[in-house]
């Protein structure tokens, strides 16, 4: 499984984990990779929504789109608990936000990318 694929994967899993309110998927078989990344998202869920909302203008998490905030907590925990290049994380966010939360004016996408850099400089400077 390539990368993207893998993201996309995690995206959906953390989308049933937000929808259901849980925090864990019963009777379903995970890629073992897909488990492992959902397993510190889970873990670290606190940590992850509290960078997100500490990132929000104007805005709660509770508002978000289901499947944007899954996409947002997958590059969160990318950009807090891997090497990943910031560019690539948000960039992989990004396209997965333009198949699965799009709409005819980008407004989901431009939010999500406004969000992801704005989490990223909040890295940065250690806030």
């Amino acid at each position: 499984m390539n990368r993207r694929d893998l993201r996309i994967e995690v995206v959906k899993v953390l989308y049933e984990i937000n929808i259901l309110n849980e925090d864990i998927i019963t009777n379903k078989e995970l890629d073992k990779e897909v488990k492992e990344i959902v397993d510190v998202v889970i873990t670290n869920k606190k940590t992850i929504d509290e960078k997100i909302s500490q990132n929000l203008v104007n805005y709660t998490i509770g508002r978000l789109n289901i499947v944007d905030l899954a996409i947002i907590e997958l590059a969160t925990y990318e950009m807090l608990y891997t090497d990943t290049p910031f560019q690539i994380i948000i960039n992989e966010a990004l396209n997965i936000s333009r198949k699965y939360t799009q709409t005819d004016d980008y407004d989901s996408v431009k939010f999500n990318n406004k969000l992801l850099d704005q989490i990223h400089k909040s890295l940065v400077n250690n806030e």
